[in-house]
C-alpha cells in the first residue's frame, strides 16, 4: 500500500506543471537617434517598433548600455514610462 501511495504521488508531481506568461518577457529595442533633452536629467527618446509587436501606453521602460568589452557600459542609464505613440514610433521620457 505504501509503494502503491509514493507511486501516486509521484505521477501527480509530473503531470501538474505551471505555464509560463509569454506577455512579460523582458525584450531589446535600439533607440533611434531622435532625443530631445527637456532638463538637465530628463530626456525624450524615440524608439521604431518592429511589425507586430506594440506596447501599452504608460508602460514602463528601462534604458541599458550595450556591452563593448566592459561591465561598466551594460549597466541601467535610466527609465521611464511611455507617454505618445504615433504609428510605430514610441516616444519615453
Amino acid at each position: 500500500m505504501r509503494k502503491l501511495i509514493i507511486a501516486f504521488f509521484s505521477c501527480l508531481s509530473i503531470t501538474v506543471q505551471a505555464q509560463t506568461d509569454s506577455t512579460k518577457w523582458l525584450r531589446a529595442f535600439p533607440v533611434t537617434d531622435y532625443m530631445v533633452a527637456l532638463n538637465d536629467s530628463v530626456k525624450v527618446v524615440q524608439l521604431e517598433m518592429p511589425d507586430g509587436l506594440v506596447l501599452k501606453e504608460k508602460q514602463l521602460g528601462l534604458i541599458y548600455g550595450v556591452y563593448n568589452g566592459s561591465r561598466e557600459e551594460a549597466v541601467q542609464k535610466g527609465y521611464g514610462k511611455c507617454h505618445l505613440i504615433k504609428g510605430t514610433y514610441y516616444y519615453f521620457s
